[in-house]
């Protein structure tokens, strides 16, 4: 098993799943305790609206966690995948032939003096899955030799 790709940036993404579901529980308790504060407390109001909304935010992050790649690693009899899910992370094995292309993509800046963030990430088509992301700003894709390991197996 020949590693491809790592990333040590798991514990933002994790931590936003976590804020977010959290948000969601609290609202959501603030506008079931009702007037619970005095027959003057508006809060179950501010919490009946703002509990939809992060829940929104948290569905939008358990879709995010299951396309965000923890882990690439070459075997000779395909791709081993690592993506996260809501409890610890999820593994799967993807054959060389559903590897669709891999490449990186150049940071465009617009001028200059215009601000910019330092962010990068690389492509990764695999079939079946619309997309995942393959966070490089701090962690490299080594995605030559991910094209030899697919050139490699389409030979055999």
């Amino acid at each position: 098993m020949k590693p491809i790709y790592r990333n040590t940036r798991v514990g933002r993404v994790r931590f936003l799943h976590v804020l977010f579901w959290a948000a969601t529980l609290g609202f959501a308790a603030m506008a079931v305790s009702g007037g619970a504060g005095g027959s003057h407390s508006d809060n179950w109001i501010l919490g009946a609206i703002m509990a939809p909304l992060f829940a929104c935010c948290a569905l939008g992050m358990e879709w995010y966690l299951r396309c965000y790649v923890t882990a690439l690693d070459a075997t000779p009899n395909g791709l081993q995948l690592e993506t996260l899910s809501t409890f610890g992370r999820a593994r799967s094995l993807v054959p060389w032939t559903d590897v669709e292309g891999a490449g990186n993509l150049e940071e465009k800046t617009w001028g200059a003096d215009a601000p910019s963030i330092d962010n990068s990430s690389s492509l990764l088509r695999i079939r079946g899955r619309k997309l995942l992301i393959v966070d490089t700003t701090t962690n490299r894709f080594d995605s030559a030799s991910l094209q030899n390991w697919q050139r490699r197996a389409s030979k055999e």
